[in-house]
């Protein structure tokens, strides 16, 4: 039974579509199989946004990105967030403490 819970950042998300090879990919897929992915949609609009960035195109074709993407909002629960937290060095991080907080009520 799956009762793990899991938020990924954005970098992580990048760096696994970029590299499925990678400790972020490997990470995401045994999160799928043994739990549950949670976002919020601001977290979700922000992976949007930069996997659109042209930067990317070098190391994977926008279509792949996109897959990806698509995959994700699938298979991600999306939380409300109701309870903010100002926990983290860089302050765009604590929306994903937010999401975990929010993740934890469930």
């Amino acid at each position: 039974m799956k009762n793990n819970r899991f938020v990924f950042d954005t970098n992580t998300l990048i760096s696994a579509v970029i590299l499925p090879r990678s400790t972020p990919a490997f990470a995401l897929q045994k999160a799928e199989k043994e739990g549950f992915l949670f976002a919020s949609l601001t977290t979700f609009n922000e992976l949007e946004e930069v996997i659109h960035r042209k930067k990317f195109d070098k190391y994977v074709p926008l279509e792949t990105r996109l897959t990806f993407l698509h995959r994700y909002r699938s298979l991600t629960l999306f939380l409300p967030i109701t309870q903010h937290v100002a926990d983290c060095r860089d302050p765009k991080d604590n929306q994903f403490l937010d999401i975990a907080l929010a993740a934890q009520r469930i």
